[in-house]
């Protein structure tokens, strides 16, 4: 967005100059029009007028002193034609003085000529038509002052093209030069705050995964710093996870769920943790081997989760403390219903990790931590829960301690059984 701006900003100067160009040019083009057109139809008229002014001049130094009708009819026709060029004058250049002085002039002699008319013969020391002679003289004058005009117009726009040139190349300059410097210090920006992203990557590719790229502006390159800084707290959860996960299960371990617990203990959530165990594992590991003892684990955990799916929230938690036990974070309101699938489903499923014989049997023969040989029966499963709900609880600490409490006495029950603590007050 940055680099577009100085681009932005450098076409926005030159469309100004362009903007420029063609006003003067079309500034210049209509003076020009105007310098023609109105010069043009003043000089036409005026020239016209002084022809059919010469006319009558000359018609009446030739037939001056007779009253022929030829005369009169020709004299007519030269008035009414000098009449429509003194009217476009008129209309051409509105309350011009030089225009009203030469339409007084015209009528003037329009007068002499008429008098000259009416009466036999011409005044002694006048000649026929000299009434003229004044209006002729005149336009005369009109038509070199036009001339001049439309030279001095010519001239001033000739000076002010200069001035337009200088004006756009100018602004054209300007214009470069501040895009450019505009451009030179957004590429500064990008290549710095790219470099910085660079060498974040490098760090979160070695797993420096709480690297910051210190890059704080508001635009594209800064949210992507914020998505690199992101990704790499998530990439350094996920590796704590992938560490702490169980490597049989790829269950979450100890570190993510003492993590959950303080979430839903922040949060003020109230949870029930499900404290999972088996019982008389040691004893099927001594008889069927480590191999088929890592079977149950992933099985039981397998269950485990299944039943989470099928009966608890998705948000709800499953995790592997290691061994035989494993943890389950669910509702208070849920979790007799998760405890029940669980216990059900795992009493369903045991017998088929036995051989048939010890399956018909409904137990195997070992020995126990103590050296004394003994039957043991099938394995059961055995749920601690502890929850906030009815009492105060202060920390993960103190519930691995309720759990372990609940979980030595449910061991104790024959089968599977899962037995929730109802105190009430903190311990």
């Amino acid at each position: 967005m940055k680099i577009l701006s100085g681009y932005l900003v450098t076409a926005i100067f030159l469309a100004v100059v362009t903007g420029v160009g063609v006003f003067s040019q079309k500034d210049i083009s209509a003076r020009l029009d105007e310098a023609t057109i109105q010069g043009r139809d003043m000089v036409v008229s005026a020239r016209a007028l002084k022809l059919h002014a010469e006319s009558m001049q000359r018609s009446l130094g030739i037939f001056g002193g007779t009253s022929s009708p030829k005369l009169l009819e020709l004299l007519e026709f030269q008035k009414k034609q000098a009449d429509k060029a003194l009217e476009h004058l008129l209309v051409m250049t509105g309350n011009d003085p030089a225009i009203e002085e030469i339409s007084r002039l015209f009528y003037r002699a329009l007068e002499r000529a008429q008098a000259d008319q009416a009466v036999v013969g011409v005044s002694q020391g006048a000649s026929p038509g000299s009434g003229f002679a004044p209006l002729i003289n005149r336009l005369d004058v009109l038509l070199l002052e036009k001339d001049f005009a439309s030279e001095s117009l010519m001239r001033s726009t000739s000076t002010s093209s200069p001035y337009y040139s200088t004006l756009i190349l100018s602004l054209g300059i300007l214009g470069i030069v501040i895009g450019g410097c505009l451009v030179a210090v957004v590429v500064f920006y990008v290549l710095g705050a790219l470099n910085k992203l660079q060498i974040s990557t490098h760090f979160i590719g070695d797993g420096a995964f709480d690297v910051e790229p210190q890059v704080t502006s508001h635009d594209e390159i800064g949210d992507l710093s914020r998505a690199l800084a992101s990704m790499g707290k998530k990439l350094k959860s996920y590796e704590e996870k992938c560490l702490d996960a169980s490597p049989l299960t790829r269950l979450p371990g100890n570190i993510a769920i003492e993590r959950a617990l303080l979430d839903r203990m922040r949060r003020g959530e109230k949870f029930a943790l499900c404290y999972a165990d088996l019982d008389y594992f040691k004893a099927y590991n001594d008889r069927y081997g480590y191999a088929r003892g890592s079977g149950v684990i992933k099985g039981i955990a397998e269950l485990i989760f299944q039943a989470k799916q099928k009966h608890a929230r998705s948000g709800d938690f499953v995790g592997h403390i290691g061994g035989d036990d494993f943890v389950l974070i669910t509702s208070p309101a849920l979790v007799d219903t998760v405890c029940k699938n669980i216990i059900s489903e795992f009493d369903r499923v045991i017998p088929e990790y036995y051989d048939s014989e010890d399956r018909e049997k409904g137990y195997i023969e070992g020995t126990d931590r103590y050296g004394v040989k003994r039957r043991f029966p099938l394995l059961t499963i055995s749920i601690a829960v502890v929850s906030d709900a009815q009492r105060n609880i202060q920390s993960p600490t103190e519930i691995a301690q309720v759990a372990a409490e609940i979980k030595d006495f449910v061991k104790t029950l024959p089968g599977s059984n899962y037995l929730f603590d109802r105190r009430r007050n903190p311990r």
